[in-house]
């Protein structure tokens, strides 16, 4: 398991592990600005991302078992 702190670096990181694997789909919830850095450096790199509402999430996550 990886952990990566919400900063500048901590994104990079993140990213550049993620840029050497195919199709990767990130899916971010909606936090209140905290996910802004998140997904302006992945649409910069070329990743897909998605910002989506917490509780629709949570109600997907728990449909899927």
């Amino acid at each position: 398991m990886h952990r990566f702190t919400n900063t500048l670096a901590g994104i990079r990181r993140l990213i550049r592990l993620l840029q050497d694997r195919q199709d990767v789909h990130i899916v971010a919830e909606a936090t209140g600005g905290y996910e802004e850095a998140l997904l302006a450096a992945y649409a910069e790199a070329g990743l897909w991302i998605a910002r989506v509402n917490q509780r629709q999430a949570h109600h997907f996550a728990r449909a899927i078992g």
